[in-house]
C-alpha cells in the first residue's frame, strides 16, 4: 500500500492503436488533473478506460463501487423507449456468450425501426482480459441497465 500506485488502461476492443494512445493520454491527464489525492479513480471515454488503484492486483477484480468515476460519451443522447430497451436487453443477452471467451470482447448491431424513422443500435462488451470467465459474467451481470 503506502505511495505505490497500480495503474490498467484498456481499449475498445476495434479501436485502432494511434486511437487508442490517444485516448488513454488523453484519459491520463484528465484523471489526474481530476483526481490528484485519490486513491483510487476510473475514467471512461468512448474509446478507452484508465484506471488506478493503490491496492495490488486490483486489475483482476470487478467490484469498483469505492472508486470515483468519470464518464465522457461524446455522443448525442436519444429518447429511451421501451422498445429499445427490449431490444438492447436481447443484444446485452447474446453478447454476454461471447464476450467471455477468450476475447472478452463482442459487438452487435440492430435495426430500430419505431414510427417513422430507422436508426441501428449499436451493442459493445468488453471485459478486462485478467478477469476469469466467471468474474466477467458477473461483472455484465451487475452492470446490466
Amino acid at each position: 500500500v503506502g505511495d505505490k500506485v497500480h495503474g490498467l488502461y484498456l481499449c475498445r476492443g476495434d479501436v485502432a492503436p494511434k486511437d487508442c494512445q490517444n485516448c488513454i493520454d488523453m484519459a491520463s491527464e484528465r484523471i489526474q488533473r481530476e483526481c490528484p489525492l485519490k486513491k483510487q479513480a476510473i475514467i471512461w471515454y468512448d474509446q478507452c478506460l484508465v484506471r488506478y488503484s493503490d491496492r495490488p492486483n486490483f486489475a483482476s477484480t470487478f467490484n469498483v463501487s469505492s472508486y470515483y468515476w468519470i464518464v465522457y460519451n461524446s455522443d448525442q443522447s436519444f429518447s429511451w423507449t421501451t422498445q429499445v430497451k427490449g431490444i438492447s436487453d436481447a443484444m446485452f443477452d447474446n453478447l454476454t456468450p461471447k464476450v467471455t471467451n477468450n476475447l472478452k470482447y463482442a459487438e452487435s448491431f440492430d435495426e430500430i425501426t419505431p414510427l417513422s424513422f430507422s436508426q441501428k443500435l449499436y451493442g459493445m462488451l468488453q471485459c478486462i482480459p485478467d478477469l476469469s470467465a466467471e468474474d466477467c459474467r458477473a461483472c455484465l451481470k451487475g452492470a446490466a441497465i
